[in-house]
């Protein structure tokens, strides 16, 4: 009887064993899920934040590139204005004959 004990007591013990050990596992599985979990968001958090600044730096130069175009028509728009202006002045002007100058050259 007590053989009986002791066999049922040690395959108890076997089975509480390989019990814990398929607990002890399967804590590790979800740990390892929950380690890779938290890379996977952390991964992505970068990506956004990443995603996020290439996003204001093209804003940014969206903004540059309107202002810098702006003013290239307001020059333009000023130039166009300054050639108005001159153009009649220009017609105004007296005409002058071109010089012209006469030189003897003696080689003797």
């Amino acid at each position: 009887v007590a053989s009986d004990t002791s066999l049922s007591s040690c395959i108890y013990a076997e089975y509480g064993k390989q019990w814990y050990q398929r607990r002890v596992r399967g804590a590790a599985r979800a740990d390892q899920r929950l380690a890779d979990r938290r890379t996977s968001i952390i991964k992505q958090t970068e990506t956004a934040k990443l995603l996020e600044e290439r996003s204001v730096t093209s804003e940014v130069a969206l903004e540059t590139s309107t202002e810098v175009r702006s003013t290239i028509q307001e020059v333009a728009e000023e130039n166009k204005n300054a050639i108005n202006l001159i153009e009649p002045r220009i017609s105004e002007l007296p005409k002058q004959q071109p010089e012209t100058r006469t030189f003897k050259i003696d080689i003797s």
